[in-house]
Protein backbone atom coordinates (compact mmCIF):
# COMPACT_ATOMS: atom_id res chain seq x y z
CA UNK A 1 0.00 0.00 0.00
CA UNK A 2 1.27 3.46 -0.87
CA UNK A 3 2.05 6.12 1.70
CA UNK A 4 -1.08 7.09 3.63
CA UNK A 5 -0.15 10.70 4.32
CA UNK A 6 -2.55 12.13 1.74
CA UNK A 7 -5.33 10.09 3.31
CA UNK A 8 -4.64 10.69 7.01
CA UNK A 9 -3.27 14.24 6.66
CA UNK A 10 -4.91 15.72 3.56
CA UNK A 11 -4.31 19.32 2.57
CA UNK A 12 -7.80 19.53 1.06
CA UNK A 13 -11.10 17.75 1.61
CA UNK A 14 -14.20 17.70 -0.61
CA UNK A 15 -17.58 16.54 0.70
CA UNK A 16 -19.64 15.18 -2.21
CA UNK A 17 -23.24 15.28 -1.14
CA UNK A 18 -22.82 18.29 1.13
CA UNK A 19 -26.25 19.55 2.04
CA UNK A 20 -27.83 22.75 3.30
CA UNK A 21 -30.16 20.62 5.43
CA UNK A 22 -28.47 20.43 8.84
CA UNK A 23 -30.19 17.13 9.63
CA UNK A 24 -28.54 15.25 6.75
CA UNK A 25 -25.23 13.39 6.99
CA UNK A 26 -23.75 15.49 4.17
CA UNK A 27 -24.17 18.60 6.29
CA UNK A 28 -23.10 16.93 9.52
CA UNK A 29 -19.84 15.72 7.99
CA UNK A 30 -19.14 19.13 6.51
CA UNK A 31 -19.75 20.90 9.81
CA UNK A 32 -17.72 18.36 11.78
CA UNK A 33 -14.75 19.00 9.50
CA UNK A 34 -15.21 22.77 9.70
CA UNK A 35 -15.79 22.95 13.45
CA UNK A 36 -13.23 20.33 14.47
CA UNK A 37 -10.28 22.62 13.83
CA UNK A 38 -9.07 21.19 10.51
CA UNK A 39 -6.70 23.70 8.90
CA UNK A 40 -6.86 22.50 5.27
CA UNK A 41 -9.13 23.67 2.46
CA UNK A 42 -12.73 22.41 2.45
CA UNK A 43 -14.88 22.09 -0.67
CA UNK A 44 -18.62 21.34 -0.44
CA UNK A 45 -19.88 19.59 -3.58
CA UNK A 46 -23.58 19.70 -4.46
CA UNK A 47 -25.26 19.74 -7.91
CA UNK A 48 -27.13 22.89 -6.92
CA UNK A 49 -23.93 24.85 -6.27
CA UNK A 50 -24.40 28.07 -4.33
CA UNK A 51 -23.16 28.36 -0.78
CA UNK A 52 -23.26 25.81 2.06
CA UNK A 53 -22.28 26.72 5.63
CA UNK A 54 -20.60 29.86 4.33
CA UNK A 55 -18.44 28.00 1.80
CA UNK A 56 -18.69 28.07 -1.99
CA UNK A 57 -20.31 24.84 -3.18
CA UNK A 58 -19.15 23.25 -6.45
CA UNK A 59 -21.47 21.27 -8.70
CA UNK A 60 -18.99 18.39 -9.14
CA UNK A 61 -15.48 17.38 -8.08
CA UNK A 62 -14.35 18.25 -11.63
CA UNK A 63 -15.32 21.87 -10.95
CA UNK A 64 -13.12 22.17 -7.85
CA UNK A 65 -10.25 24.47 -8.90
CA UNK A 66 -7.38 22.61 -7.22
CA UNK A 67 -6.28 19.00 -6.70
CA UNK A 68 -8.27 17.27 -3.96
CA UNK A 69 -6.46 15.04 -1.49
CA UNK A 70 -9.51 13.50 0.17
CA UNK A 71 -13.09 13.12 -1.08
CA UNK A 72 -15.90 12.08 1.26
CA UNK A 73 -18.86 10.66 -0.67
CA UNK A 74 -22.20 10.80 1.08
CA UNK A 75 -24.79 10.27 -1.67
CA UNK A 76 -27.72 7.99 -2.40
CA UNK A 77 -26.63 4.51 -3.44
CA UNK A 78 -27.47 5.02 -7.11
CA UNK A 79 -25.06 7.97 -7.43
CA UNK A 80 -21.98 6.59 -5.65
CA UNK A 81 -20.39 4.81 -8.61
CA UNK A 82 -20.38 7.90 -10.81
CA UNK A 83 -18.96 9.99 -7.96
CA UNK A 84 -16.16 7.47 -7.44
CA UNK A 85 -15.44 7.51 -11.18
CA UNK A 86 -15.16 11.30 -11.13
CA UNK A 87 -12.78 11.16 -8.15
CA UNK A 88 -10.51 8.84 -10.08
CA UNK A 89 -10.69 10.95 -13.24
CA UNK A 90 -9.68 14.19 -11.46
CA UNK A 91 -6.80 12.44 -9.69
CA UNK A 92 -8.05 12.63 -6.12
CA UNK A 93 -5.64 10.89 -3.77
CA UNK A 94 -8.13 9.17 -1.51
CA UNK A 95 -11.84 8.63 -0.97
CA UNK A 96 -14.22 7.75 1.86
CA UNK A 97 -17.55 6.21 0.77
CA UNK A 98 -20.01 6.72 3.59
CA UNK A 99 -23.09 5.34 1.81
CA UNK A 100 -24.38 1.92 2.92
CA UNK A 101 -26.34 -0.76 1.04
CA UNK A 102 -23.60 -2.54 -0.92
CA UNK A 103 -21.77 -5.68 0.22
CA UNK A 104 -24.09 -5.94 3.19
CA UNK A 105 -27.19 -5.35 1.02
CA UNK A 106 -28.96 -6.94 -1.94
CA UNK A 107 -27.44 -8.51 -5.06
CA UNK A 108 -27.35 -5.17 -6.87
CA UNK A 109 -25.42 -3.61 -4.02
CA UNK A 110 -22.99 -6.52 -3.82
CA UNK A 111 -22.30 -6.34 -7.57
CA UNK A 112 -21.69 -2.58 -7.32
CA UNK A 113 -19.21 -3.13 -4.48
CA UNK A 114 -17.27 -5.60 -6.61
CA UNK A 115 -16.99 -2.92 -9.31
CA UNK A 116 -15.87 -0.33 -6.73
CA UNK A 117 -13.11 -2.63 -5.55
CA UNK A 118 -11.89 -3.15 -9.12
CA UNK A 119 -11.97 0.59 -9.80
CA UNK A 120 -9.96 1.31 -6.67
CA UNK A 121 -7.40 -1.40 -7.43
CA UNK A 122 -6.94 -0.28 -11.04
CA UNK A 123 -6.59 3.42 -10.20
CA UNK A 124 -4.47 3.16 -7.05
CA UNK A 125 -6.73 5.58 -5.17
CA UNK A 126 -6.75 5.04 -1.40
CA UNK A 127 -10.26 4.16 -0.22
CA UNK A 128 -12.31 3.11 2.78
CA UNK A 129 -15.96 2.08 2.81
CA UNK A 130 -18.61 1.84 1.62
CA UNK A 131 -20.76 1.63 4.76
CA UNK A 132 -18.57 3.72 7.07
CA UNK A 133 -18.90 6.76 9.33
CA UNK A 134 -15.45 7.85 8.08
CA UNK A 135 -12.47 8.53 10.30
CA UNK A 136 -10.94 10.92 12.81
CA UNK A 137 -7.31 11.97 12.92
CA UNK A 138 -6.88 14.03 16.07
CA UNK A 139 -3.29 14.85 15.14
CA UNK A 140 -4.59 17.24 12.48
CA UNK A 141 -8.05 17.79 14.00
CA UNK A 142 -9.78 16.14 11.04
CA UNK A 143 -13.24 14.85 11.95
CA UNK A 144 -14.30 13.29 8.65
CA UNK A 145 -17.31 11.62 10.25
CA UNK A 146 -21.03 12.28 10.53
CA UNK A 147 -21.05 11.45 14.27
CA UNK A 148 -21.02 14.62 16.33
CA UNK A 149 -18.68 13.90 19.22
CA UNK A 150 -19.12 15.94 22.44
CA UNK A 151 -15.35 16.21 22.87
CA UNK A 152 -12.27 14.26 21.90
CA UNK A 153 -9.31 13.36 24.10
CA UNK A 154 -6.06 12.90 22.22
CA UNK A 155 -3.84 10.04 23.27
CA UNK A 156 -1.78 6.98 22.34
CA UNK A 157 -4.58 4.66 21.11
CA UNK A 158 -5.52 3.86 17.50
CA UNK A 159 -8.85 2.19 16.72
CA UNK A 160 -9.57 0.37 13.44
CA UNK A 161 -13.06 -1.01 12.84
CA UNK A 162 -14.50 -3.07 10.00
CA UNK A 163 -18.08 -1.92 10.34
CA UNK A 164 -20.47 0.92 9.65
CA UNK A 165 -20.93 2.94 12.82
CA UNK A 166 -19.37 0.83 15.59
CA UNK A 167 -16.37 3.04 16.24
CA UNK A 168 -18.55 6.14 16.24
CA UNK A 169 -20.91 4.78 18.88
CA UNK A 170 -18.13 3.38 21.05
CA UNK A 171 -16.03 6.53 20.98
CA UNK A 172 -19.06 8.78 21.46
CA UNK A 173 -19.92 6.90 24.66
CA UNK A 174 -16.31 6.96 25.81
CA UNK A 175 -15.85 10.68 25.19
CA UNK A 176 -19.16 11.40 26.93
CA UNK A 177 -18.06 9.74 30.18
CA UNK A 178 -17.16 12.17 32.99
CA UNK A 179 -14.12 10.09 33.93
CA UNK A 180 -11.95 7.20 32.75
CA UNK A 181 -11.75 8.48 29.19
CA UNK A 182 -8.59 7.55 27.33
CA UNK A 183 -7.08 9.41 24.43
CA UNK A 184 -7.45 8.24 20.84
CA UNK A 185 -5.21 9.66 18.12
CA UNK A 186 -6.79 7.79 15.19
CA UNK A 187 -10.18 6.14 14.75
CA UNK A 188 -10.67 4.65 11.29
CA UNK A 189 -13.80 2.82 10.20
CA UNK A 190 -12.86 0.83 7.08
CA UNK A 191 -16.45 -0.28 6.47
CA UNK A 192 -16.86 -2.96 3.80
CA UNK A 193 -13.17 -2.65 2.87
CA UNK A 194 -12.97 -1.98 -0.87
CA UNK A 195 -9.49 -0.51 -0.43
CA UNK A 196 -7.56 -0.21 2.79
CA UNK A 197 -7.50 -3.40 4.83
CA UNK A 198 -6.71 -4.05 8.47
CA UNK A 199 -3.23 -5.18 7.39
CA UNK A 200 -2.57 -1.91 5.54
CA UNK A 201 -3.46 0.06 8.65
CA UNK A 202 -1.47 -2.24 10.92
CA UNK A 203 1.58 -1.51 8.77
CA UNK A 204 0.93 2.22 9.01
CA UNK A 205 0.35 2.21 12.76
CA UNK A 206 3.42 0.08 13.39
CA UNK A 207 5.63 2.91 12.15
CA UNK A 208 4.08 5.71 14.22
CA UNK A 209 5.77 6.70 17.47
CA UNK A 210 2.64 8.54 18.63
CA UNK A 211 0.59 5.31 18.63
CA UNK A 212 1.25 2.95 21.55
CA UNK A 213 -1.88 0.77 21.75
CA UNK A 214 -3.82 -0.75 18.83
CA UNK A 215 -7.45 -1.83 18.86
CA UNK A 216 -9.07 -3.75 15.98
CA UNK A 217 -12.74 -4.66 15.51
CA UNK A 218 -12.76 -7.15 12.63
CA UNK A 219 -15.73 -9.18 11.39
CA UNK A 220 -13.74 -10.97 8.68
CA UNK A 221 -10.01 -10.97 7.96
CA UNK A 222 -8.84 -10.10 4.48
CA UNK A 223 -5.84 -12.36 5.08
CA UNK A 224 -5.72 -13.66 8.65
CA UNK A 225 -2.34 -15.36 8.40
CA UNK A 226 -0.61 -12.28 6.97
CA UNK A 227 -2.25 -10.02 9.53
CA UNK A 228 -1.37 -12.24 12.49
CA UNK A 229 2.21 -12.77 11.32
CA UNK A 230 2.75 -9.01 11.14
CA UNK A 231 0.80 -8.42 14.36
CA UNK A 232 3.10 -10.83 16.20
CA UNK A 233 6.02 -8.57 15.27
CA UNK A 234 4.23 -5.30 15.99
CA UNK A 235 3.01 -6.44 19.41
CA UNK A 236 6.61 -6.59 20.62
CA UNK A 237 6.41 -2.80 20.79
CA UNK A 238 2.66 -2.13 20.94
CA UNK A 239 -0.08 -4.26 22.52
CA UNK A 240 -2.87 -5.24 20.13
CA UNK A 241 -6.42 -5.84 21.34
CA UNK A 242 -8.80 -7.60 18.93
CA UNK A 243 -12.58 -7.85 19.05
CA UNK A 244 -13.74 -10.47 16.57
CA UNK A 245 -17.47 -11.23 16.91
CA UNK A 246 -19.38 -14.07 15.29
CA UNK A 247 -18.42 -16.77 17.80
CA UNK A 248 -21.82 -18.43 17.44
CA UNK A 249 -23.58 -19.58 14.29
CA UNK A 250 -26.21 -16.92 14.88
CA UNK A 251 -23.55 -14.25 15.37
CA UNK A 252 -21.83 -15.33 12.17
CA UNK A 253 -25.09 -14.94 10.26
CA UNK A 254 -25.58 -11.49 11.78
CA UNK A 255 -22.09 -10.49 10.59
CA UNK A 256 -22.93 -11.68 7.09
CA UNK A 257 -25.95 -9.39 6.96
CA UNK A 258 -24.07 -6.51 8.59
CA UNK A 259 -20.98 -6.06 6.44
CA UNK A 260 -21.29 -9.04 4.10
CA UNK A 261 -18.59 -10.84 6.12
CA UNK A 262 -18.15 -14.59 6.17
CA UNK A 263 -17.23 -16.09 9.54
CA UNK A 264 -14.12 -18.19 10.11
CA UNK A 265 -13.77 -21.13 12.50
CA UNK A 266 -13.67 -19.47 15.91
CA UNK A 267 -11.77 -22.23 17.72
CA UNK A 268 -8.99 -22.09 15.14
CA UNK A 269 -8.89 -18.31 15.35
CA UNK A 270 -8.52 -18.50 19.13
CA UNK A 271 -5.64 -20.93 18.69
CA UNK A 272 -3.91 -18.65 16.19
CA UNK A 273 -4.37 -15.56 18.37
CA UNK A 274 -2.80 -17.33 21.33
CA UNK A 275 0.13 -18.49 19.20
CA UNK A 276 0.73 -14.95 17.98
CA UNK A 277 0.27 -13.24 21.35
CA UNK A 278 -2.73 -11.12 20.36
CA UNK A 279 -5.17 -10.21 23.15
CA UNK A 280 -8.78 -11.03 22.29
CA UNK A 281 -11.70 -9.26 23.94
CA UNK A 282 -14.91 -11.18 24.53
CA UNK A 283 -17.30 -8.29 23.99
CA UNK A 284 -17.48 -4.56 23.48
CA UNK A 285 -17.24 -3.72 27.19
CA UNK A 286 -14.08 -5.76 27.57
CA UNK A 287 -12.64 -4.31 24.36
CA UNK A 288 -12.92 -0.78 25.75
CA UNK A 289 -11.71 -1.92 29.19
CA UNK A 290 -8.58 -3.51 27.72
CA UNK A 291 -7.76 -0.51 25.55
CA UNK A 292 -8.10 1.70 28.63
CA UNK A 293 -5.96 -0.66 30.70
CA UNK A 294 -3.14 -0.84 28.17
CA UNK A 295 -3.17 2.94 27.68
CA UNK A 296 -3.10 3.63 31.45
CA UNK A 297 -0.93 0.85 32.87
CA UNK A 298 2.70 -0.24 32.66
CA UNK A 299 3.37 -3.88 31.86
CA UNK A 300 3.68 -5.92 35.07
CA UNK A 301 6.49 -8.27 36.02
CA UNK A 302 4.18 -11.20 36.66
CA UNK A 303 0.80 -12.58 37.73
CA UNK A 304 0.90 -12.03 41.50
CA UNK A 305 -1.90 -9.77 42.73
CA UNK A 306 -2.33 -7.90 45.99
CA UNK A 307 -5.94 -7.17 46.96
CA UNK A 308 -7.11 -4.52 49.44
CA UNK A 309 -10.81 -4.51 50.16
CA UNK A 310 -13.30 -2.70 52.40
CA UNK A 311 -15.64 -5.71 52.24
CA UNK A 312 -14.84 -9.29 53.14
CA UNK A 313 -17.53 -10.55 50.78
CA UNK A 314 -16.29 -8.46 47.85
CA UNK A 315 -12.74 -9.51 48.69
CA UNK A 316 -13.73 -13.16 48.33
CA UNK A 317 -15.44 -12.60 44.98
CA UNK A 318 -12.41 -10.63 43.80
CA UNK A 319 -10.13 -13.49 44.86
CA UNK A 320 -12.24 -15.94 42.87
CA UNK A 321 -12.12 -13.66 39.84
CA UNK A 322 -8.36 -13.25 40.09
CA UNK A 323 -7.68 -16.99 40.37
CA UNK A 324 -10.21 -17.88 37.64
CA UNK A 325 -8.44 -15.42 35.33
CA UNK A 326 -5.20 -17.35 35.72
CA UNK A 327 -3.61 -15.00 38.24
CA UNK A 328 -2.48 -15.74 41.79
CA UNK A 329 -2.56 -14.02 45.17
CA UNK A 330 0.78 -12.54 46.18
CA UNK A 331 2.35 -14.08 49.29
CA UNK A 332 3.03 -11.06 51.47
CA UNK A 333 6.22 -10.65 53.44
CA UNK A 334 6.10 -10.70 57.28
CA UNK A 335 6.92 -6.97 57.24
CA UNK A 336 3.92 -6.18 55.04
CA UNK A 337 1.61 -8.34 57.14
CA UNK A 338 2.79 -6.58 60.29
CA UNK A 339 2.05 -3.13 58.84
CA UNK A 340 -1.39 -4.21 57.61
CA UNK A 341 -2.26 -5.52 61.07
CA UNK A 342 -1.17 -2.38 62.94
CA UNK A 343 -4.59 -0.80 62.52
CA UNK A 344 -6.65 -4.00 62.69
CA UNK A 345 -8.61 -4.98 65.82
CA UNK A 346 -7.11 -7.72 68.00
CA UNK A 347 -9.56 -10.32 66.73
CA UNK A 348 -8.63 -9.82 63.06
CA UNK A 349 -5.62 -11.14 61.21
CA UNK A 350 -5.16 -9.23 57.97
CA UNK A 351 -3.59 -11.01 55.00
CA UNK A 352 -4.05 -11.05 51.23
CA UNK A 353 -6.82 -10.22 50.38
CA UNK A 354 -6.56 -7.55 53.05
CA UNK A 355 -9.95 -6.65 54.58
CA UNK A 356 -9.49 -3.13 55.96
CA UNK A 357 -13.09 -2.27 56.81
CA UNK A 358 -12.52 -1.97 60.55
CA UNK A 359 -9.41 0.18 60.10
CA UNK A 360 -11.08 2.33 57.44
CA UNK A 361 -14.21 2.86 59.51
CA UNK A 362 -12.12 4.01 62.48
CA UNK A 363 -9.86 6.37 60.52
CA UNK A 364 -10.17 6.08 56.72
CA UNK A 365 -7.41 8.55 55.90
CA UNK A 366 -4.84 6.93 58.18
CA UNK A 367 -5.81 3.42 57.05
CA UNK A 368 -5.37 4.37 53.40
CA UNK A 369 -2.02 6.08 53.90
CA UNK A 370 -0.48 3.28 55.95
CA UNK A 371 -2.01 0.15 54.47
CA UNK A 372 -2.24 1.03 50.79
CA UNK A 373 1.43 1.93 50.67
CA UNK A 374 2.46 -1.16 52.63
CA UNK A 375 0.76 -3.50 50.18
CA UNK A 376 2.18 -1.69 47.18
CA UNK A 377 5.70 -1.75 48.62
CA UNK A 378 5.72 -5.53 48.99
CA UNK A 379 8.16 -6.97 46.39
CA UNK A 380 5.90 -9.96 45.77
CA UNK A 381 3.08 -7.77 44.38
CA UNK A 382 3.06 -7.45 40.59
CA UNK A 383 -0.36 -5.74 40.34
CA UNK A 384 -2.59 -4.15 42.94
CA UNK A 385 -6.40 -4.31 43.10
CA UNK A 386 -8.44 -2.07 45.40
CA UNK A 387 -12.03 -3.22 46.04
CA UNK A 388 -13.42 -0.17 47.80
CA UNK A 389 -16.77 0.82 49.25
CA UNK A 390 -17.52 4.37 48.13
CA UNK A 391 -19.52 5.27 51.25
CA UNK A 392 -19.71 8.47 53.31
CA UNK A 393 -18.41 6.85 56.51
CA UNK A 394 -15.10 5.84 54.88
CA UNK A 395 -14.71 8.98 52.79
CA UNK A 396 -11.82 11.30 53.60
CA UNK A 397 -10.07 14.40 52.34
CA UNK A 398 -6.85 13.83 50.48
CA UNK A 399 -7.87 10.61 48.72
CA UNK A 400 -6.48 11.81 45.41
CA UNK A 401 -3.17 12.70 47.04
CA UNK A 402 -2.93 9.21 48.57
CA UNK A 403 -3.36 7.54 45.19
CA UNK A 404 -1.04 10.04 43.50
CA UNK A 405 1.64 9.14 46.04
CA UNK A 406 1.07 5.43 45.35
CA UNK A 407 1.48 6.04 41.63
CA UNK A 408 4.82 7.77 42.30
CA UNK A 409 5.95 5.21 44.87
CA UNK A 410 6.07 2.32 42.40
CA UNK A 411 5.17 3.58 38.90
CA UNK A 412 5.98 0.17 37.43
CA UNK A 413 3.04 -1.48 39.23
CA UNK A 414 -0.40 -1.40 37.56
CA UNK A 415 -3.10 -0.18 39.95
CA UNK A 416 -6.73 -1.25 39.47
CA UNK A 417 -9.82 -0.16 41.40
CA UNK A 418 -13.42 -1.27 41.69
CA UNK A 419 -15.83 1.04 43.48
CA UNK A 420 -19.13 0.10 45.09
CA UNK A 421 -21.56 2.56 46.62
CA UNK A 422 -23.29 5.87 46.09
CA UNK A 423 -20.08 7.91 45.92
CA UNK A 424 -18.67 5.81 43.07
CA UNK A 425 -18.79 8.61 40.50
CA UNK A 426 -17.25 11.15 42.86
CA UNK A 427 -14.43 8.83 43.89
CA UNK A 428 -13.75 7.89 40.27
CA UNK A 429 -13.42 11.57 39.38
CA UNK A 430 -10.79 12.01 42.13
CA UNK A 431 -8.64 9.36 40.47
CA UNK A 432 -8.85 10.98 37.06
CA UNK A 433 -5.51 11.55 35.36
CA UNK A 434 -3.48 9.33 37.70
CA UNK A 435 -3.14 6.33 35.38
CA UNK A 436 -5.34 4.20 37.63
CA UNK A 437 -8.03 2.05 35.99
CA UNK A 438 -11.48 2.03 37.58
CA UNK A 439 -13.26 -1.17 36.55
CA UNK A 440 -16.95 -1.98 36.66
CA UNK A 441 -16.42 -5.30 38.43
CA UNK A 442 -13.81 -7.59 39.92
CA UNK A 443 -14.19 -9.86 36.90
CA UNK A 444 -13.42 -7.01 34.53
CA UNK A 445 -10.42 -6.03 36.63
CA UNK A 446 -9.12 -9.60 36.81
CA UNK A 447 -9.41 -10.14 33.07
CA UNK A 448 -7.61 -6.86 32.43
CA UNK A 449 -4.82 -7.81 34.84
CA UNK A 450 -4.53 -11.19 33.15
CA UNK A 451 -4.29 -9.51 29.74
CA UNK A 452 -1.46 -7.30 31.00
CA UNK A 453 0.39 -10.32 32.38
CA UNK A 454 -0.16 -12.30 29.18
CA UNK A 455 1.21 -9.44 27.14
CA UNK A 456 4.33 -9.33 29.32
CA UNK A 457 4.85 -13.07 28.83
CA UNK A 458 4.26 -13.14 25.06
CA UNK A 459 5.47 -9.80 23.74
CA UNK A 460 8.91 -11.11 22.76
CA UNK A 461 7.67 -14.43 21.41
CA UNK A 462 7.16 -15.14 17.72
CA UNK A 463 5.16 -18.23 16.73
CA UNK A 464 7.13 -21.18 15.47
CA UNK A 465 6.61 -21.93 11.79
CA UNK A 466 6.21 -25.62 12.68
CA UNK A 467 4.16 -25.42 15.87
CA UNK A 468 0.44 -26.10 16.12
CA UNK A 469 -0.24 -26.75 12.47
CA UNK A 470 -3.88 -26.29 11.50
CA UNK A 471 -5.91 -27.34 8.50
CA UNK A 472 -5.44 -24.50 5.96
CA UNK A 473 -8.93 -25.13 4.63
CA UNK A 474 -10.36 -24.36 8.06
CA UNK A 475 -7.98 -21.58 9.04
CA UNK A 476 -9.33 -18.04 8.66
CA UNK A 477 -7.92 -16.39 5.56
CA UNK A 478 -9.21 -14.40 2.64
CA UNK A 479 -12.78 -15.40 1.88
Amino acid sequence: MSNLKSFLDPQSVAVVGASKDRRKPGNLILRNIMEGGYAGTIYPVNPGGGEIEGLTAYTSVAEVPTKINLVVIVLGRAHVEEALRQCIEVGASSVVIVTAGFGEGDEMGKAAQVRFKEMVADSGIIAIGPNTIGYINKEVDLFASFVNFPSWDDGPVALVAMTGIYSGAVVHELMSDPSQRFGIRLSIDIGNRIGLSELDLLEELATRADIEVLGFYIEEFDDARAFLARAAEVKREKPIVLLKPGRTEEGAQAALSHTGSLASDDAILDQLLQQHGIIRADDNEEFVSLLRTFSYCPTPAGRRVGIITYSGALGITATDAVVQAGLSLAELSPETSEKLNELAPDWQHVRNPADLWSAAEADPGRAARLCFGAMLADPSVDQLLFVLLALPNVDFEGMREVFADLRQQRPEIPIHVTLHGGLRGEWASRLEGLGIVVHDSARSAARAMAALATYTETRELLPSAHAHRVDPKAAPAAE
